[in-house]
C-alpha cells in the first residue's frame, strides 16, 4: 500500500463489506442495485428533475441540474428500500438469513467500489485541486478504480452526461469553461 488513498480506499470497501455481512444480502444487493440505477437514471434523465426545479426554484441553471440529479436519484433509492424491505421480511420467513448475511458481505464490498468510483470521478472534475496527478503516481487503486470508472461509464453511454454534470458542479463553485471529467 503506498498512499493514504490505498488505505482509505480499503478501509471503505472493508467497512462496507463488514456491513453487508451484519445487515445482508438483500440489504446491500438492493442498496448496491438502487445505488447504480439511481446514478445511472439521474444522469440520464435528470433533465426530468430540472424541469421539476425550473418551475419551483429560481436558481442557476447549474445548481437546477444538479438538484434536477438529486431529486431523480432520491426517488429512485427510495423505491427500491421499499422493495428490499419487503423482500427481507420473506427471506426471514423462510429462514434463509445465513444465507442472506453471506452474500452481503460481497455486495458490501461492490458498493465501496462504486463509492471509491463516485471519488475518483469527482476528483477529475476539479483539476484545480492538483489532486489527481499526485495520486496517479502514489496509488495503486486509483488508476484502478479510474479505469473501473471509465469501463462502467463507458458501458452504459454516460460519458456526456457525466461531462455535463461535472461542468454544472464547476459552475457552481465559478470554474465554468475549464473542462471537466
Amino acid at each position: 500500500m503506498n498512499s493514504l488513498f490505498d488505505f482509505l480506499t480499503l478501509l471503505v470497501i472493508g467497512f462496507l463489506a463488514l456491513r453487508g455481512l451484519r445487515k445482508g444480502f438483500i440489504d446491500e444487493a438492493i442498496k448496491v442495485v438502487s445505488l447504480g440505477v439511481s446514478i445511472v437514471f439521474s444522469i440520464k434523465y435528470h433533465g426530468i428533475g430540472l424541469s421539476i426545479m425550473k418551475n419551483f426554484f429560481p436558481v442557476s441553471e447549474g445548481l437546477q441540474v444538479v438538484l434536477g440529479f438529486l431529486i431523480v436519484f432520491i426517488g429512485i433509492y427510495l423505491t427500491f428500500q421499499v422493495l428490499g424491505s419487503i423482500l427481507k421480511g420473506l427471506v426471514r420467513m423462510l429462514k434463509l438469513v445465513w444465507v442472506d448475511k453471506t452474500l452481503g458481505l460481497g455486495f458490501g464490498a461492490v458498493k465501496g467500489l462504486i463509492v471509491m468510483c463516485l471519488v475518483v470521478w469527482f476528483v477529475s472534475v476539479f483539476p484545480e485541486l492538483k489532486l489527481e496527478d499526485g495520486l496517479k503516481k502514489k496509488s495503486v487503486l486509483y488508476p484502478v478504480l479510474e479505469q473501473v470508472k471509465d469501463d462502467v461509464s463507458h458501458l452504459f453511454h454516460l460519458e456526456g452526461n457525466l461531462t455535463k454534470i461535472g461542468d454544472s458542479l464547476r459552475e457552481i463553485f465559478g470554474l465554468r469553461g475549464l473542462g471537466s471529467g
